[in-house]
């Protein structure tokens, strides 16, 4: 679980992966910093540590800014080959949020991992449910 995570939902354009990709240039992976880009066709989703929103927002024009959030924390789930090919853990773990009055503010599930973005003050509420609902 990590704390101080923003994320910022901009405009897809066909130029938009090369200014990330020059943005991430700036990010710090060796201290631990955090930068995830979910993409869509309409809009890119950006995960990142709040120290790097304003940077990111300064760095791409205001009219392709569609939202940004902060105050979020990101949890990381580490799944099994079996539950990652279990049909409905993913719904199983966004049904736990939801049950315990947790909003799920954006999440990516890599084979194996699954990254959930929740406000900073549910971060260990949400962490408790799901450390629950995989002891079963």
């Amino acid at each position: 679980m990590k704390n101080k995570i923003a994320v910022a939902t901009i405009r897809n354009s066909p130029e938009m992966p090369l200014v990330l990709a020059e943005f991430s240039k700036g990010i710090d992976y060796g201290r631990g910093e955090t930068f995830r880009v979910i993409s869509g066709p309409e809009s890119v989703c950006v995960v990142m540590d709040a120290k790097n929103l304003g940077r990111l927002v300064a760095t791409i024009s205001k009219k392709d800014v569609v939202k940004t959030l902060d105050n979020l924390s990101e949890i990381v789930v580490t799944e099994s080959e079996q539950a990652w090919t279990t049909p409905g853990v993913v719904a199983a773990v966004a049904t736990e949020l939801a049950i315990n009055g947790i909003n799920l503010v954006t999440s990516a599930a890599p084979p194996t991992t699954h990254i959930l973005i929740v406000d900073e003050a549910e971060a260990l509420n949400a962490y408790r449910a799901i450390e629950r609902l995989s002891r079963g």
